[in-house]
């Protein structure tokens, strides 16, 4: 069954050039195991390790982002050895939320055309400044806040 995901031309990261999608699948923290979605897990032996989680996942998936906390993140696709991008580092008051916040950042980097690595260290500085608030919705930065903690 072919997927139709909504495409712009003008993005390379999100057009195809055959009915499978390109965008990068992302994989919450390891240590609490992937979300369910139609994707299947990875190997058991693979959890514990991120990198050889997203190896794993390679086989069903193009591209993988995999969250680490804070330790940042790791991308891996087919053809390319996995890049690690670290988190800023700050004192967490409440993780709730970060995970959104780094995927819209990640989503809304990517839509600018940023390179990988900085579409993710962008992310990472947002998911930074969602740690040290309370809340979900309410702790997600507004976009000056994450190009100044991104640019500091």
């Amino acid at each position: 069954m072919a997927r139709h995901p909504a495409r712009h031309p003008a993005h390379s990261w999100c057009t195809t050039t055959s009915e499978e999608d390109e965008r990068p699948y992302i994989v919450m923290e390891l240590d609490r195991g992937p979300a369910r979605s139609a994707r299947p897990d990875p190997p058991s032996a693979a959890r514990s390790d991120p990198r050889e989680a997203a190896l794993a996942l390679l086989d069903t998936v193009p591209a993988v982002v995999v969250t680490l906390g804070a330790a940042g993140s790791l991308y891996a696709a087919h053809g390319t050895e996995p890049v690690t991008v670290p988190a800023p580092r700050v004192t967490a008051v409440d993780s709730t939320g970060a995970g959104d916040t780094f995927v819209g950042a990640l989503a809304v980097a990517l839509g600018e055309d940023r390179p990988l690595r900085e579409a993710l260290a962008w992310a990472a500085a947002a998911a930074a400044l969602s740690v040290q608030r309370p809340g979900a919705s309410a702790s997600m930065p507004y976009r000056s806040e994450i190009e100044k903690r991104y640019t500091s």
